[in-house]
């Protein structure tokens, strides 16, 4: 078979083609730019008090956006690739996550705006955990803000049998932003201080060095990162650009959740929130979902009161429910299950009633008493 002679092309065609696609790719970049140009300064922790208040005050002034303004070219492609990825395959996950986001988002963006940080890192937990407060990554890092349990304990979320603060948005959101911050001082600009959020700052280190050793440029873009961290930050520039403007990328139908809101109650260790619920006549997992830290649905035995978040308006109702109540849910043992253990046999040696052992502690059945380390026992 004889090959297919080539077509030839007009000399204006050979010059047209070329220049065409030289000016899509610069529309890529322009248009990443003059989304946000002007919207605000250099993205720099501010130090300065009266910075500060400004900052706090000033709605949604202090952003990344400069981050944009200074991409090289392959950070705008990788941007862009992003963005389509959002646009078609992720476009569910995304939709998904910005709907939850509008729970927490208004909180997480004071916190930053309050430590002088840009506020579109509230954005973070989309890439994260998609603002799905009890999600487990492989790697074990938990809850919004995926704080694996050495950090959380560094950064003064503990967790134990009873309780893992990683998992409570608001805690770990304030945690985030203090290590955040803490990468932004070590790194000094954000990309860094973001690829080292995702591998840890001994990883960015080293290829940072490597990279001096061999004489090129230590920015993000340049260096020899782990693929996951490489995507991350151009994954979550594109994910803000879409948060910011949902409607301008495709995203028309955001059912945004209503931010979340609550009173707080101090309550006695030991105290079931299973059992308040049922007493005040408030569905349990509403309560549980106020408090997922309480990864018993039990407040941790001990000898302070415990800050429960409650719903809105609720605090008398529950407080009267509490006032007077016999030792049944005020006095409690904790007991290390044993193999040998039932549910009837600890109710007998515990003067206690079988139903209250499960149901204090979440359960329905021996089989996942032993699936326990250790249980409550309301005497």
């Amino acid at each position: 078979m004889k090959a297919r002679p080539q077509e030839s092309h007009p000399f204006w065609v050979a010059v047209m083609i070329p220049l065409v696609r030289w000016l899509v790719l610069a529309g890529v970049a322009s248009t990443l730019v003059i989304l946000l140009a002007g919207e605000i300064r250099d993205p720099v922790l501010l130090n300065d008090t009266e910075d500060l208040e400004a900052v706090a005050t000033e709605e949604g002034a202090y952003t990344l956006t400069a981050l944009y303004d200074r991409l090289p070219p392959e950070g705008v492609n990788i941007v862009h690739r992003n963005i389509q990825y959002f646009q078609s395959t992720g476009r569910g996950r995304l939709s998904r996550g910005l709907a939850r986001s509008g729970k927490y988002l208004d909180t997480f963006k004071k916190v930053f705006r309050d430590m002088g940080m840009p506020e579109e890192l509230a954005y973070l937990p989309l890439i994260e955990s998609g603002f799905m407060p009890r999600v487990v990554s492989s790697a074990q890092a938990v809850g919004l803000w995926q704080f694996i349990r050495e950090t959380g304990r560094r950064y003064n979320l503990p967790s134990n049998d009873w309780a893992d603060k990683r998992l409570d948005p608001f805690q770990s959101g304030v945690a985030a932003a203090h290590l955040l911050r803490n990468l932004y001082k070590k790194f000094g600009n954000w990309e860094l201080a973001l690829a080292a959020y995702n591998s840890g700052a001994g990883t960015v280190r080293w290829a940072i060095r490597k990279n001096k050793k061999a004489g090129l440029p230590i920015h993000f873009w340049a260096l020899d990162l782990p693929a996951e961290t490489t995507n991350y930050v151009p994954h979550f520039l594109a994910a803000v650009l879409i948060a910011k403007h949902p409607q301008a990328y495709g995203f028309r139908k955001i059912a945004f959740q209503a931010k979340l809101t609550y009173d707080y109650l101090k309550v006695t260790p030991g105290t079931s929130l299973f059992y308040l619920a049922d007493e005040a006549g408030i569905p349990q997992k509403t309560l549980l979902d106020l408090n997922p830290a309480l990864i018993r649905g039990t407040v941790p035995p001990g000898l302070k009161p415990y800050t429960l978040r409650i719903p809105p308006g609720s605090r008398r109702q529950l407080t009267a429910k509490l006032t007077g109540r016999k030792s049944d849910h005020r006095d409690w043992a904790v007991h290390q299950v044993e193999y040998t253990d039932t549910v009837e046999l600890l109710a007998t040696r515990f003067r206690s009633k079988s139903a209250n052992i499960l149901k204090a502690n979440g359960l329905e059945s021996d089989q996942e008493l032993t699936l326990r380390n250790f249980v409550i026992i309301p005497l």
